[in-house]
């Protein structure tokens, strides 16, 4: 991002988080004027303010936050008038030791100084750009689908085979489910793997899984049952070639009327 970039937002926030609230420096494109104000660590709130950001402001917002993923990061992504600037921790460190040389740590003065490093070193950043499944799993989960996109019919068949999918079995009046016993377990291990990493990386998914463990699935089976959504997703973007887009995702949730978006106070795990 150039200097020359910084004029097409509308207002750039500073933001240090927090495990059950956030401080957050916020100035005004125009005026150049800055505020500060504690946000607390839930979905309704955040919401609650980033939309009053966007009724004030308009346009797009920079955020400069101290990490690239995480709980807060998952639901700012949601809006697609929110651009994220992870600032690195040590950079941040020296930007403060420059300022306060006792070594002295004040949250509100860091989410200041977040937003003082981006609008004063544009250059220096750039905007976050979320993979999807990162250098190690990625790999493994283009040979799990492969190149030949007719090879299964529906995601169904994908989650079946991966042993995914659970297994019912009736007899008479009764009937059990219990895990699919044949089948790759590699590829079963690969997709579960995929879907424990997305836990914290993505909103939609971390209130999936804390919903299951709730319910008093342990954490394996909850990951499965994460990796048989994920499947049906990935399923979709391979046989149409797009990229998984976690706001649009999020979007059709609404729209959905999906409890997955509904109002919830966030857990760390």
């Amino acid at each position: 991002m150039s200097e020359d970039n910084l004029s097409q937002y509308s207002a750039y926030i500073g933001l240090d988080w927090a495990d059950t609230k956030h401080d957050v420096c916020v100035q005004s494109a125009k005026s150049g004027e800055r505020e500060f104000s504690v946000v607390k660590h839930n979905p309704v709130a955040l919401d609650e303010w980033v939309k009053d950001l966007r009724k004030r402001f308009g346009g797009m917002i920079a955020v400069a936050v101290e990490l690239s993923k995480g709980p807060i990061v998952s639901v700012l992504q949601r809006y697609d008038f929110v651009v994220i600037f992870p600032i690195n921790p040590s950079t941040l460190a020296k930007y403060r030791e420059a300022f306060q040389p006792s070594g002295a740590k004040d949250d509100p003065t860091d989410a200041e100084l977040a937003l003082d490093l981006l609008v004063r070193h544009p250059h220096r950043f750039k905007p976050l750009q979320p993979q999807g499944a990162g250098s190690s799993l990625a790999p493994r989960l283009l040979v799990a689908f492969g190149e030949q996109r007719d090879r299964f019919g529906s995601a169904a068949d994908i989650q079946m085979y991966a042993g995914i999918a659970p297994v019912t079995e009736r007899s008479g009046r009764k009937h059990w489910v219990h895990w699919r016993w044949q089948c790759p377990t590699f590829l079963r291990q690969t997709f579960v793997e995929w879907a424990a990493q997305t836990i914290n990386k993505s909103y939609w998914a971390g209130q999936f899984y804390y919903q299951q463990r709730e319910k008093g699935l342990t954490y394996q089976a909850a990951c499965r049952s994460l990796a048989f959504k994920w499947i049906r997703i990935a399923y979709r973007c391979w046989q149409t070639g797009a990229k998984y887009d976690e706001s649009k995702y999020l979007k059709a949730l609404e729209r959905r009327g999906s409890p997955l978006v509904a109002q919830r106070s966030a857990k760390i795990a």
